[in-house]
């Protein structure tokens, strides 16, 4: 008769597993690695991107608004001289 040290029924639990997914667990790191650093770099890309855009947006804001201001100037001073004149 075999002496077990472990109790009754322990034979039948399963061993414990790791709590990676098994996709995971088949992919070795460098290929893990290479595609974060792919998702960083489009992050980045992304974020270059929305700033060139802002910034394109708020220059085309300030020309508007230079615009206007020189709009407004010429018509007060136009004013003035009409003032004057008469």
């Amino acid at each position: 008769m075999a002496v077990s040290l472990e109790s009754p029924g322990k034979h039948q639990r399963l061993p414990p597993r790791s709590q990676l997914p098994q996709g995971l667990k088949t992919k070795s790191w460098d290929d893990r690695m290479r595609k974060t650093q792919q998702a960083l770099a489009i992050k980045k890309l992304e974020a270059e991107l929305r700033d060139e855009k802002q910034s394109e947006i708020q220059r085309r804001r300030q020309v508007t608004q230079e615009r206007k201001q020189a709009a407004e100037e010429r018509r007060r001073l136009e004013e003035d001289k009409a003032k004057v004149s008469s």
